[in-house]
């Protein structure tokens, strides 16, 4: 039988299509994001929602296997965001960009205004992290960035080495979600001071 918590959980979810994330029991890797469409004692039911706010299928799954729902953290909500804006993430719209032989090959692409105003990533030493943020300053030795988190927040400014960027991109639908929610918060922000 559902305990009386979980069962509240489960119908709020279900009525309101609230998103919320599932963790299976011994797994901590694996988390589901979604809204419940429907539950019993023994199993629910689960609008599974990608990262960017997309229906994603059905997942059915035992509620005893689940080791816990997670309500209201700072990722649902980003997704909730998203799911609510359904298609508003924006179309890919650089379709090209000007390339150098010059050795200083980051400088001559900051300065053609590749990015357009849009969030870039920067890859340094070939490595798996990768720093999304806007263009806040540079010149031909270093990059200035405000980042942006995977919820839409700016998360302080950061500065590399243009020597060690090993790649750039740009519109990538990563980013193209990061600035929409960014731009979300920001209208939310303004609207609570009066602006």
């Amino acid at each position: 039988m559902t305990s009386r918590i979980i069962g509240e959980i489960l119908t709020y979810s279900q009525e309101t299509k609230t998103v919320i994330s599932i963790r299976k029991r011994n797994d901590d890797s694996h988390v589901w994001i979604g809204y419940i469409v429907d539950f019993n004692d023994i199993l629910f039911v689960l609008q599974h929602i990608s990262p960017l706010g997309i229906e994603d299928g059905l997942v059915i799954e035992r509620i005893d296997n689940i080791d816990n729902f997670e309500t209201e953290d700072g990722y649902t909500k980003a997704i909730q965001i998203l799911f609510e804006q359904e298609n508003k993430i924006p179309k890919q719209l650089v379709r090209k960009a000007e390339i150098t032989n010059d050795e200083n090959w980051q400088y001559e692409i900051l300065k053609s205004g590749f990015d357009q105003g849009k969030l870039i990533t920067v890859e340094l030493n070939n490595s798996e992290t990768v720093n999304y943020g806007y263009v806040l300053d540079y010149d031909d030795i270093s990059l200035q960035l405000t980042t942006v988190d995977k919820m839409g927040e700016e998360d302080g400014t950061q500065l590399f080495r243009l020597a060690d960027i090993t790649s750039l991109t740009v519109d990538r639908i990563e980013g193209r979600k990061r600035h929409l929610l960014h731009d979300l918060r920001k209208k939310t922000r303004n609207h609570k001071k009066g602006k």
